[in-house]
């Protein structure tokens, strides 16, 4: 992968966290919005209604909600494994990496957090960037 690449896979982080948050969003309305009153998550329809179809609608859009949300969440989780690579090598890289990506804090904030100039910031932030081992597959572009 490329350095650009890399950053750009690194900021997908902030991306999926953000689809996940409103695919949440999207299941909690759709369990409020379109199960009627008085249908339980348990409740099976004893012969074939109009009960039936809402619960085959719901269904399958619950079912594409949920879809969305586990890609998003093994998005989160791929990123936070390949920054998690430095962890034992590089403790700082590792930190600077999962402040700015992870935790979205901008660079001065990091710096502050972390009492080191800009200067030294940016060197270790490149260096994280050019150790990152991504590979394809496992970061879900090899499909």
């Amino acid at each position: 992968m490329t350095f650009d690449q890399k950053v750009r896979f690194l900021e997908s982080y902030q991306k999926a966290k953000a689809n996940a948050e409103a695919y949440y969003c999207q299941i909690i309305d759709l369990r409020k919005t379109r199960l009627p009153n008085g249908i339980h998550y348990t409740d099976m329809p004893k012969h074939h209604n109009n009960t039936d179809d809402v619960m085959a609608d719901y269904a399958g859009e619950f079912w594409e909600i949920s879809r969305r949300l586990e890609r998003a969440q093994k998005r989160m989780l791929r990123v936070c494994a390949v920054i998690n690579q430095l962890a034992e090598a590089s403790p700082l890289e590792h930190q600077i990496l999962t402040e700015i990506y992870i935790n979205g804090l901008k660079r001065q904030e990091v710096c502050a957090k972390l009492y080191i100039s800009r200067d030294t910031q940016w060197r270790h932030w490149r260096k994280a960037i050019n150790s990152l081992q991504i590979d394809f597959k496992a970061s879900g572009k090899g499909k």
